[in-house]
């Protein structure tokens, strides 16, 4: 039967954020910039906020000339 420590057996938890830093790290976003990124992430938002609003307009216009 194995014998085990149990001072090595604790319920410690890694700091998994110990190594991060609120640097910018070009490597995590492809090498572009943090302006790219950002100026992407806003063009993104709101392609899909005029997409939307397209999509409800057509449907309005669709039950407005479908009625008798």
């Amino acid at each position: 039967m194995a014998t085990y420590n149990k001072k090595d057996m604790s319920k410690t938890k890694p700091d998994i954020f110990k190594s991060r830093t609120k640097e910018w790290d070009a490597n995590e976003w492809q090498g572009r910039s943090k302006r790219q990124v950002e100026s992407n992430e806003k063009l993104s938002g709101i392609t899909i906020m005029a997409l939307a609003v397209f999509v409800i307009a057509y449907a309005i216009y669709a039950l407005i000339t479908t009625l008798p």
